[in-house]
């Protein structure tokens, strides 16, 4: 069984690897938007990442009258090392 979230994924039988980095100043804690550095993505973002212990949720939207999800909103389990 395959689950993508692209349609294309599917038709050609492959998947591919993505990712998003974030520099975030601190492990807890709810962290506005303006404390994260992304790395990999120059779009305008608003909203929080939202750390407590081994949990994570990011609660960012694209920066414009809709405030579009961003694509990596969710919960998260975290490994920390």
């Amino acid at each position: 069984m395959l689950m993508v979230h692209d349609p294309v994924s599917v038709l050609l039988n492959h998947t591919y690897n993505d990712s998003a980095s974030f520099i975030i100043p601190r492990q807890y804690g709810t962290i506005p938007r303006s404390e994260i550095q992304l790395l990999n993505d120059n779009d305008k973002l608003t909203g929080t990442i939202a750390i407590d212990g081994k949990k994570m949720k990011i609660q960012l939207f694209y920066h414009n009258m809709y405030k579009v999800p961003y694509n990596w909103n969710g919960r998260y389990y975290l490994k920390l090392q």
